[in-house]
């Protein structure tokens, strides 16, 4: 199954020929937690998690998303195991152990040495059914656990230059999928690294929240490939940084040409775009994206008011051999999975272990087609 590459769905939405950075990003939802209503909010770009529904409600919230002409990026975590997730299992049967050390703030998650064939080989298989699901793109989080003691006094921590292969690995195996893939977490390493020419959109979260961590993923409004930006009003499970206010966290969004959204933590229907936030509104303006209790409520409709919603491409319709076209795949998140905040980012990229050739001299492997695909739907 391949979809986001070319002239596919993420052709159409992020493309890069001849862009400036001034143009709109299209507008964005976040929802792990429930079976959402796919028409409200009426925004073209979904990002959900498949898996935390149950298996026979997939289709139907894919087939829904994409009835109402909805572009779909799905959570994946690369980085570390939740020990309640499905395939749970077949990480701890490896041995020797793939398994690190616990994830602090992250009850029951561990790191996972994403140095070993053996982790590459699981991760490639939750991309795989991201793809059968039909999702557009990846959110593939936990990208930046090597600022993190993952495995020490055992064996050696994960370092910059492993957190780089494993980038390129990712990169390539979800483009070769036909899907596009995100940037999640790793900001500091954007500019040395060039991880713009590596991956087709970012997402960041907190940013707001910390000085400096927004100007981290310029490159990529420089060069015409979108910014999904995540601030939290409640601190939830997993302790995301509170936002001061709505107000400024859209003003930082909003500056930095990102498309911003407040959320709850858990990732509820809590729902604020920063594109429409009215800085003279009330608290009351957090809207409820009103959350449907089954799957059979889903919307079906095709009719959303969604500005050039046709030229979002449904991703079971795309067939493109060519890897370096984006492509129709889904990323799978648990809750607060978006969540592990940006701010353990923040580590020095000229640290430890980083002397690695590939920076500032990587080739751009993305095609520029996921930003003229976001492009064209805003």
């Amino acid at each position: 199954m391949s979809a986001l590459v070319a002239v596919s769905a993420a052709a159409f939405l992020f493309g890069m020929a001849n862009v400036d950075a001034t143009w709109t990003v299209p507008q964005w939802e976040l929802a792990f937690n429930s079976i959402p209503n796919v028409a409200k909010p009426n925004v073209p770009v979904w990002d959900i998690d498949p898996e935390q529904l149950d298996s026979t409600d997939i289709p139907t919230l894919m087939n829904a998303l994409r009835a109402n002409n909805r572009y779909i990026i799905c959570y994946v975590n690369v980085g570390s195991l939740d020990s309640g997730v499905a395939d749970a299992n077949s990480f701890t049967a490896v041995k020797p152990t793939i398994i690190g050390n616990p994830y602090p703030g992250w009850p029951g998650e561990f790191f996972l040495d994403t140095r070993r064939d053996e982790t590459r080989a699981l991760v490639k298989a939750r991309f795989q059914r991201m793809a059968s699901y039909g999702c557009h793109a990846i959110e593939p989080d936990n990208l930046d656990t090597y600022t993190e003691n993952t495995f020490q006094p055992s064996k050696p921590n994960l370092t910059i230059a492993d957190a780089l292969d494993y980038m390129d690995w990712i990169s390539t195996t979800v483009h070769d999928l036909g899907m596009a893939i995100g940037l999640k977490n790793g900001g500091p390493l954007v500019t040395p690294y060039n991880l713009v020419s590596k991956f087709d959109f970012a997402i960041v979260e907190s940013c707001a929240e910390f000085p400096g961590t927004c100007a981290q993923y310029d490159p990529f409004i420089q060069a015409g490939k979108p910014v999904f930006a995540a601030e939290y009003t409640t601190a939830g499970s997993g302790g995301c940084p509170i936002v001061a206010s709505v107000a400024s966290a859209c003003a930082a969004t909003n500056a930095a040409n990102f498309e911003g959204i407040v959320k709850s933590c858990n990732l509820g229907t809590e729902y604020q775009s920063c594109q429409t936030y009215n800085s003279n509104g009330a608290a009351s303006e957090l809207a409820d994206a009103a959350a449907v209790p089954n799957a059979s409520k889903l919307a079906h409709s095709a009719s959303d008011a969604i500005p050039n919603a046709s030229k979002l491409a449904d991703p079971a319709s795309d067939a493109f051999p060519d890897t370096g076209k984006l492509a129709d795949t889904a990323p799978s998140t648990k809750p607060n999975a978006s969540q592990h905040a940006s701010a353990a980012s923040v580590a020095n990229p000229s640290t430890a272990s980083d002397t690695d050739p590939r920076a500032g001299n990587r080739s751009d492997t993305t095609g520029g087609s996921f930003a003229n695909d976001v492009r064209s739907s805003g």
